[in-house]
């Protein structure tokens, strides 16, 4: 794991603006702007998830808690999808900061770069291998409980 500087910025910070300043072509002051957006919106970010893993620990605790009942269980979940939207805002704003920084030209690269990012990034799911003999399994014709026959299709 890298070491922070002593300013307290990732190094990932400075590829990032270097990043920045080259594709997009971003000035000194829009660099700064930048920094000062990101550094926001990272510590919006911290507070939201440590919160969010808080409550998801609840929740998983309360699964092995006698006396805490679906009431409570639900009551947790619309706290954490309420936290959840606070996040997917923080990150809405976060994009629209960002808008506001570039100038015209600026903005259909930073669009493209975040359509490509978007590309990349893709969730992947991937089909799980059963072993041969779940379709052996599972794919066979069933008996009803009471040993009778099926009628036939």
């Amino acid at each position: 794991m890298m070491d922070s500087p002593p300013d307290g910025r990732h190094p990932r910070f400075d590829k990032m603006e270097h990043f920045m300043k080259r594709e997009i072509g971003f000035s000194k002051i829009q660099i700064d702007s930048f920094r000062y957006s990101k550094k926001m919106h990272i510590e919006k970010m911290q507070d939201l998830n440590s919160e969010l893993h808080k409550m998801k620990k609840q929740l998983m605790d309360g699964a092995f808690d006698e006396s805490f009942t679906t009431e409570n269980a639900n009551k947790l979940i619309r706290e954490i999808g309420n936290v959840q939207i606070e996040i997917e805002q923080a990150g809405h704003n976060h994009l629209l900061e960002m808008k506001r920084i570039c100038g015209d030209g600026q903005q259909e690269k930073l669009e493209n770069l975040l359509k490509e990012a978007m590309i990349r990034h893709k969730p992947k799911f991937h089909k799980h291998k059963r072993p041969p003999a779940y379709d052996k399994f599972h794919n066979r014709k069933r008996q009803p409980p009471d040993g009778s026959k099926q009628p036939s299709d």
